[in-house]
């Protein structure tokens, strides 16, 4: 009931979530920015809040999401009060899609740091977990080939305990996990419907990020190239769709400056590559393997791109 006693803000608001359905509702409750200015807190200070459920489920809300959302601690739906299994709230973010809005609460945690994101190496998926025992996860009534994230973590040189986990989809959707949670029990789902998709045990339907595009640590990230291409620039190239590799790293949140160079790297080689032979680079996905062209075909069976420290 203390919630009751902020200033409250209503409005109508659509939560619309990741299977494209789209819900209206008039909202009601303080927002945490002003429940934190009556205790003394200014959310500016903080590079982001973490929400948790009591079900388990968890969102990260960074910076830049809180700047330009109200975060409605919500009481309230359609004029009724939420449900005892929503009790003690949900919360409303008009802005985003359906995975940030979270129900039953039990608590919002703020943080002061947050590992920014580095990335130095783009792996391929396929290749990267090959040698993974996949998991055949049932979901919602369907069985499909599964990798578990933890197993995927341990492939790489350093996981930064205080960085995310991002997932992003072809439809713009980012969802930030803590290292912590996706260590056990969650997995990537790589076939049938929707995939490649993110389930754990607390997922309901509709709440998770639907065809992956890629996902990453603070250093490393991973792409699945036959959903990256929809996001790229793209070219004809010998009958196939080249991606151009300067989006791709891009698009994973790979940044560099004039004097970085790059290698490639497969089972049997590495190339280097100037940062000007990088950006007129394609990548060519084909029969569940990478190539790499620069005016023709430089490599196969590509495993990862590196960025080198100049």
């Amino acid at each position: 009931d203390e919630i009751k006693e902020y200033e409250q803000l209503e409005m109508d608001v659509t939560l619309i979530n990741t299977t494209g359905t789209e819900t209206k509702m008039r909202v009601k409750g303080p927002t945490l920015r002003h429940v934190l200015e009556k205790e003394g807190i200014d959310l500016s200070e903080y590079a982001g809040i973490g929400v948790t459920g009591r079900d388990g489920y968890y969102t990260l809300i960074d910076k830049e999401k809180l700047a330009v959302n109200d975060i409605i601690l919500t009481w309230q739906v359609n004029r009724k009060n939420i449900k005892d299994e929503e009790k003690p709230i949900r919360i409303s973010v008009p802005l985003e899609l359906g995975p940030y809005w979270v129900k039953m609460v039990s608590n919002i945690d703020l943080y002061k740091e947050i590992s920014p994101k580095d990335i130095d190496k783009v792996h391929m998926f396929n290749p990267l977990t090959e040698d993974i025992e996949p998991y055949y996860y049932e979901y919602y009534g369907s069985k499909d080939k599964s990798i578990e994230v933890g197993k995927i973590l341990r492939k790489f040189d350093v996981v930064d305990e205080k960085g995310f986990f991002t997932m992003a989809a072809t439809d713009g959707l980012e969802k930030h996990e803590t290292i912590s949670l996706v260590r056990q029990r969650y997995f990537l789902k790589v076939e049938g419907d929707n995939a490649p998709m993110n389930i754990a045990p607390n997922f309901k339907l509709g709440m998770n990020v639907k065809h992956m595009t890629h996902f990453s640590t603070t250093k490393d990230a991973v792409i699945f190239p036959e959903k990256m291409i929809e996001v790229v620039r793209t070219k004809s190239i010998e009958g196939n769709d080249g991606m151009l590799l300067e989006d791709v790293l891009l698009t994973t949140g790979m940044r560099w400056n004039e004097g970085n160079k790059f290698t490639a790297v497969n089972k049997i080689e590495k190339i280097d590559l100037s940062l000007e032979e990088m950006l007129n680079c394609y990548l060519i996905y084909k029969e569940g393997q990478v190539s790499l062209y620069n005016d023709k075909e430089i490599m196969t069976e590509l495993l990862r791109i590196e960025k080198n420290e100049t």
